[in-house]
């Protein structure tokens, strides 16, 4: 079946089975693409009809340079957590919000933060609220307490260019922008191993774990190495009563370590009598700097945040709306990032 319209990047790029950025380096005769490859997608592109579009070699050129551009347009920060102001309580949302704005104003862009928790709000009503601002391009930040679904989204998902931040959706496939939550899982219990921690727990609210279909608890039990075989606890604890469930559960527990996937139970293992570290070592998946003398994992929130804004005005560039034909998107691993609150125990056995 023809297609209709001006070709784009993205019909070169398919055409000549290589990525879009490969094509955009052969129009370019960039040094890294071989002179054998760019004629042959040079050629291509010309068999095809595809025309550089001027406005966006200046962009890429700019992009390239790293350098602030002109106003260009708007890009619309999906919202639908309980209330407008929800966001401002947590800090990986705050880390997602500067890091989407600061990007956009350096590629050229507005950033426009839209709540979609509003009762009745339909995809017609959202769908011309985003075109009456001209916006073409959205991020949808994550649904609070579930997982992502591309039908429960009230918005006509054919007719942006779209990137989840934070986590994948499902039913449809979206592009995505998330922390490697696997290997941030991983690299939490290889640590934990190696300063002679073995009696570990996993604390996770439910919610959490639901939205990122478990993959931190994945990583965790599946640690790269020699380590899988050793036993771990688990507490997925709910939202109504989270104290409370932490304190029966750790009747009985005899425990060296907790990894807590948010740094929230620190604080009620200290109200319960802990003393950390001396009674209970302590580490999160979710570290940020004002967890002073805290260890665990920086995700790097603002920086996913950054990629998913990279990936956005690329999708914006090449015309390509909708859910891709397969699952795709940029994971950025997290880093390690030492505390007083794990101190090393002993080297672990290397068999």
């Amino acid at each position: 079946m023809e297609k209709s319209g001006a070709p784009t990047i993205a019909t070169v790029a398919e055409l000549a089975g290589v990525s879009i950025s490969t094509v955009s380096r052969a129009l370019r005769n960039h040094p890294l693409v071989p002179a054998r490859t760019a004629e042959r997608i040079q050629r291509i592109a010309a068999e095809a009809g595809y025309r550089t579009n001027p406005f966006v070699s200046t962009l890429m050129s700019h992009l390239r340079m790293s350098k602030p551009i002109p106003f260009q347009a708007s890009i619309a920060l999906l919202d639908s957590m309980e209330n407008p102001h929800k966001w401002k309580e947590w800090s990986v949302h705050r880390c997602f919000d500067e890091g989407a704005r600061k990007r956009a104003v350096e590629l050229g862009y507005h950033v426009d933060r839209i709540w979609i928790g509003e009762p009745g709000l339909t995809s017609q009503h959202l769908t011309r609220l985003l075109r009456s601002r001209g916006i073409h391009g959205v991020i949808l930040l994550p649904l609070g307490d579930r997982n992502f679904r591309g039908r429960e989204i009230p918005l006509d998902l054919n007719s942006f260019s779209m990137v989840t931040l934070g986590c994948k959706t499902a039913d449809p496939h979206l592009y995505f922008a998330s922390n490697d939550q696997f290997a941030t899982g991983q690299l939490a219990r290889q640590r934990l191993e190696e300063m002679g921690y073995t009696q570990v727990a996993f604390l996770t609210p439910e919610y959490v774990d639901k939205i990122v279909e478990e993959r931190f608890l994945a990583g965790f039990l599946h640690p790269a190495g020699s380590y899988s075989h050793r036993s771990v606890s688990i507490l997925r604890y709910g939202k109504s009563q989270p104290r409370r469930d932490l304190s029966e559960w750790l009747r009985n527990k005899k425990l060296d370590a907790v990894c807590s996937v948010l740094p929230e139970t620190y604080r009620w293992l200290v109200e319960l009598g802990l003393k950390i570290p001396e009674n209970l070592g302590f580490l999160t998946l979710d570290w940020e700097p004002n967890t002073h003398g805290w260890a665990g994992v920086d995700q790097n929130h603002t920086h996913v945040a950054e990629t998913a804004m990279n990936l956005l005005v690329q999708l914006l560039q090449s015309s390509q709306t909708g859910s891709p034909r397969h699952s795709s998107g940029v994971i950025t691993e997290g880093v390690w990032v030492d505390g007083a609150s794990l101190p090393v125990k002993k080297p672990a056995a290397n068999s």
